[in-house]
């Protein structure tokens, strides 16, 4: 949805919800996490080409993007090696 106008978008999110709604699985790869939170029920975040995430939709749009950041920049990782949760303190830097 990256280049698509606003309302582009909005036909391909309802197009989305529609499917859903009747049973449909979808897989969408995009950056924008504010399209995922609304569409979708769960997620994944790969990093250089690795799962590092893969998490249920929940919560407001502001703890999720938090949430999904974390991921995204490295600080978390759910899937290191060993299969332990992985938390360096990148987001402490602060």
């Amino acid at each position: 949805t990256a280049a698509l106008s606003v309302a582009a978008i909005k036909k391909v999110l309802d197009l989305v919800r529609e499917l859903k709604a009747q049973g449909c699985s979808i897989i969408i790869i995009s950056h924008r996490l504010e399209d995922i939170y609304q569409v979708s029920d769960r997620m994944m975040v790969l990093r250089h080409g690795r799962k590092v995430c893969d998490t249920p939709v929940t919560g407001d749009i502001n703890t999720f993007r938090e949430h999904v950041v974390a991921y995204i920049i490295g600080a978390r990782d759910d899937f290191a090696e060993g299969g332990s949760k992985k938390s360096n303190d990148k987001l402490k830097q602060d």
